[in-house]
């Protein structure tokens, strides 16, 4: 796949998101992937914040897409917070995937196995993607596609200095309900990703070109299929580019979406890569609340929490009662 700056082999991006609205282009790639990044581009380094650490993945759930989503994101990030480790969440169409620093592994492990959630969770082995351990974190600068002459020596996004980490589960964020107002989430098998890649790209790299419309997509690659998660607008040109190529028929097959409006909350600020807490702060009080359907997607930048339409009122109390909402 020819990616703007590099060649990225779209088997070893494990996940792409952008947020055209606050931020740039936040990539999961494996650690081939980030040096082809660094070494095979002259612009590379202007362009792309690559964070030093590697980190692993964790399966939370599979097959969970409806059920008690909210629950085990709530529950395992509660105990690892509790073990001063920092993490990252991504959400998928078919299942549930935490991020975790390489060198704190033992220390999940440990926390897993004391919380008695071991039999619910697994580690993905080293050689998940391509060969190569998972996983390494990039923010994409866009301006790369606009304004090359623009270009700033550092990608501001989440810091990588882990020099000091910070313990902060009580820590209150500024969260947003604005401007990223529906989301829609689907899935497409891996092996039919050649029907929409054209347009998704298109939507990735130029979708606001010509508009200030705000887009939320992501795209995340794990066990053969492709989850996408695209702000409702986006989610209806994928749709219509896959029925132009396939059919009408055949695209309810090849492209899978949920017909349920949700509305991302969006932490306001950059978070730190060492900040704990966070995820359980947001997820854990949801789950108290009921609210078990719920997405979370954790980016280079910042975090998002994806509930349904419906129960954005009831969100917008209990997430109160620890953060900022504007009004």
């Amino acid at each position: 796949m020819a990616f703007g700056v590099a060649r990225i082999d779209s088997s070893r991006v494990v996940c792409m998101t952008r947020t055209s609205a606050h931020d740039g282009l936040s990539l999961v790639l494996d650690e081939v992937s980030a040096v082809e990044l660094q070494t095979k581009s002259p612009t590379a380094a202007a362009v792309v914040a690559l964070d030093p650490c590697s980190w692993r993945l964790l399966a939370i759930s599979e097959g969970s897409m409806g059920g008690n989503v909210c629950l085990s994101v709530a529950s395992i990030s509660a105990v690892l917070a509790g073990a001063g480790i920092s993490i990252m969440v991504l959400s998928s169409y078919s299942g549930e995937y935490l991020l975790f620093p390489s060198e704190t592994q033992d220390a999940v492990i440990a926390a897993i196995d004391e919380s008695d959630l071991g039999a619910t969770l697994h580690i993905l082995p080293a050689h998940t993607v391509s060969g190569e351990a998972l996983a390494v974190l990039a923010g994409l600068d866009m301006g790369a596609f606009a304004a090359p002459e623009a270009f700033s020596d550092t990608v501001s996004g989440r810091s990588p200095d882990r020099s000091s980490p910070r313990e902060s589960l009580g820590h209150a964020h500024t969260l947003t309900f604005d401007t990223l107002t529906m989301a829609r989430i689907g899935g497409i098998a891996s092996s039919s990703l050649p029907v929409i890649l054209a347009p998704l790209l298109d939507l990735f790299l130029f979708a606001d070109a010509s508009s200030d419309r705000p887009v939320l997509l992501s795209m995340f690659d794990v066990g053969g299929e492709v989850s996408i998660l695209a702000d409702t607008e986006s989610a209806s040109e994928l749709e219509a580019a896959v029925e132009a190529a396939v059919g009408d028929k055949r695209a309810r097959v090849v492209l899978r979406m949920w017909r349920g409006s949700w509305t991302p909350i969006r932490v306001a600020e950059t978070l730190d890569l060492v900040e704990t807490g966070v995820v359980a702060s947001l997820a854990g009080p949801l789950a108290d609340a009921g609210i078990h359907a719920m997405f979370y997607h954790s980016t280079f930048f910042t975090d998002y929490t994806i509930v349904r339409h419906d129960d954005i009122a009831t969100a917008k109390t209990v997430l109160s009662a620890r953060h900022h909402i504007p009004e």
